[in-house]
């Protein structure tokens, strides 16, 4: 089984995708590590959540996510206005807007 490391997706879902294809990813029996900042910054977070969501899902402990700085920002910006406008101003907004396309 190979393990493949991931980092800094920031929403690139087309990017992601065109990695794990050279790479020849094989999910049936490969291992993906995703080191975080999976959202922020890219036009595509929506896409690649719902995709490591998918692989998660089919994977199970095959595929391992560990929070990234950019995920923690967004989860003290629910509790903490200035947590919010700190996490908007490094990629916040992009998240929302992406995740506000598949409404």
């Amino acid at each position: 089984m190979r393990t493949i490391i991931v980092a800094d997706i920031h929403g690139c879902h087309s990017e992601l995708l065109a990695l794990l294809k050279k790479l020849k990813f094989r999910e049936d029996t490969d291992r993906l590590i995703c080191l975080g900042d999976l959202i922020d910054r890219g036009n595509q977070v929506y896409e690649v959540f719902d995709y490591v969501r998918t692989l998660k899902s089919d994977m199970g402990e095959r595929c391992v996510l560990i929070r990234g700085n950019h995920e923690q920002m967004l989860m003290d910006s629910v509790d903490d206005r200035f947590s919010r406008q700190m996490w908007f101003m490094n990629g916040g907004v992009e998240t929302v807007r992406s995740f506000k396309k598949q409404s």
